[in-house]
């Protein structure tokens, strides 16, 4: 297991936050993309030559920062924070033209994922994925063939993108872990997984009794499910007196791409 810092608890001042986060024995970094390359979404809606020559500028400068890392003894172990920016015109569930702009902005990250050498995309983003008065097997199969697709460029960029359960936020779709692997077996493909994370399942204790509930579910529940899994969060971790690491800080990882 690898423990890992999300680089959305570092502020304005990201490269202040690295050259602490190289101090402390954290190996790895999880990245929201936008935060290092503000306008990603645009990519999605390009083509020809200007698509061309922003993907050489983007594996480019992927590639400056895979470096730069590395020079602090880090690495990108996943990305988070997916569909940020990407607006109202990309859903699972709504229009054929909604459901390819996401396909398609899911795809280029997944080429970022793969410059970036990141084992895993974590996909959350709970408004994108109410399917309204679809039935369950509608939209289960609505994702499938979506999140397949993205699979495949998953795959092909040596990474992995994993699906996150989320039990509140509002969200309508793949509420527990049993439904993600459904979804996760109507694919049945390596570049797709499961995103288990302690809060999004309902798991928001505050004290140390969390660490206790959490490992109980992790040997009675969870572990079975390894196969499919791509990492797994604790989040609200007691890092020191007085102070909780907001949502998505910390990541125990948990061996990407087991199925």
């Amino acid at each position: 297991m690898k423990l890992a810092i999300s680089n959305i608890a570092f502020g304005e001042n990201q490269q202040e936050a690295l050259n602490r986060v190289s101090q402390s024995g954290v190996e790895g970094l999880v990245v929201a993309p936008t935060i290092i390359w503000p306008s990603l979404p645009e990519i999605a809606n390009l083509s020809g030559q200007e698509l061309t020559d922003r993907l050489k500028t983007l594996e480019r400068e992927a590639g400056d920062y895979r470096n730069r890392l590395g020079d602090l003894g880090l690495a990108v172990v996943g990305l988070q924070s997916l569909t940020y920016g990407v607006g109202e015109n990309a859903k699972i569930f709504g229009t054929e033209e909604e459901g390819k702009n996401l396909a398609e902005h899911l795809k280029r990250l997944t080429d970022l994922a793969g410059w970036l050498d990141a084992d895993s995309m974590a996909f959350g983003s709970p408004g994108l994925r109410n399917p309204g008065e679809l039935g369950g097997e509608q939209a289960m199969e609505r994702a499938a063939k979506l999140f397949g697709r993205v699979a495949i460029a998953a795959h092909d960029n040596n990474t992995q993108i994993a699906f996150e359960p989320l039990s509140g936020y509002d969200n309508k779709f793949v509420e527990n872990l049993n439904q993600a692997r459904e979804l996760a077996n109507r694919i049945d493909h390596p570049g797709f997984g499961i995103h288990p994370d302690t809060a999004a399942l309902g798991i928001r204790q505050r004290t140390w009794l969390h660490w206790f509930v959490t490992t109980e579910i992790v040997s009675a529940v969870l572990m079975p499910a390894l196969q499919t899994w791509c990492d797994f969060h604790l989040r609200w971790i007691f890092l020191k007196e007085n102070m909780w690491t907001p949502s998505g800080v910390l990541a125990i990882r948990a061996g990407c791409r087991l199925r």
